[in-house]
């Protein structure tokens, strides 16, 4: 009973210096735990999707960050859900640029030259909406949204990222197939909240070819 009693003391001890000398950080233990943040990033990131793409050896995963909202109040947006230990490298990353026409036609002509040969895939988020499947299971949006009301005068375009690190396990297939939906939540909620005219977000993610 003396044994059990202290690993038991040995155990919230190690609680203790993680909350106190990490910061924000959370240990789940091997197999994935259900104690994970309720959602990250504006919502749009779900606590199964973080569950999904937790590594099965246990991991201290960082609070959820995020700088602005999706408002359209500043020109840009972001959030990541980091883990450790080892190597810092986040779990997903989203980015929101509101960008001009002619950063919007760069982009969109050269993410067209590169479907041409093959190096990016287009992928089709509904009317309004440009999206293509990049390198290592990245996506990029591009949609217009002149509401009248930009943060920035010209800037009627939304530029939207999403990544993530690769190391938890789960196939490369569907890894990017969540990072899919999750782009599409992302611009589902920018046309929501900002009223973006002639943008019709698809009410699921496209597939994602394995």
């Amino acid at each position: 009973m003396r044994r059990y009693s202290g690993r038991l003391a040995v155990a919230a001890m190690c609680t203790v210096l993680v909350l106190v000398g990490g910061g924000l950080w959370w240990w789940w233990p091997p197999s994935k735990s259900t104690n994970v943040p309720a959602g990250a990033c504006w919502g749009l990131v779900t606590s199964d999707d973080l569950r999904t793409l937790m590594h099965d050896d246990g991991k201290a995963v960082k609070a959820p960050f995020s700088t602005s909202d999706l408002s359209g109040r500043s020109v840009k947006a972001e959030c990541e859900v980091e883990w450790e230990p080892g190597e810092p490298h986040h779990v997903v990353e989203i980015g929101v640029d509101q960008i001009e026409e002619d950063y919007y036609r760069a982009t969109r002509n050269h993410e067209t030259e590169l479907a041409g040969t093959g190096q990016n895939a287009v992928l089709d988020f509904g009317a309004g909406v440009d999206g293509w499947l990049q390198p290592f299971g990245s996506l990029l949006l591009l949609l217009r949204c002149d509401n009248g009301r930009p943060a920035v005068p010209g800037r009627v375009y939304r530029q939207i990222y999403v990544s993530g690190g690769g190391d938890s396990g789960l196939p490369e297939q569907e890894r990017t197939q969540l990072f899919a939906e999750v782009a599409r939540r992302t611009a589902a909620e920018i046309v929501r909240q900002q009223g973006c005219p002639d943008v019709r977000v698809a009410e699921r993610a496209p597939v994602v070819a394995g």
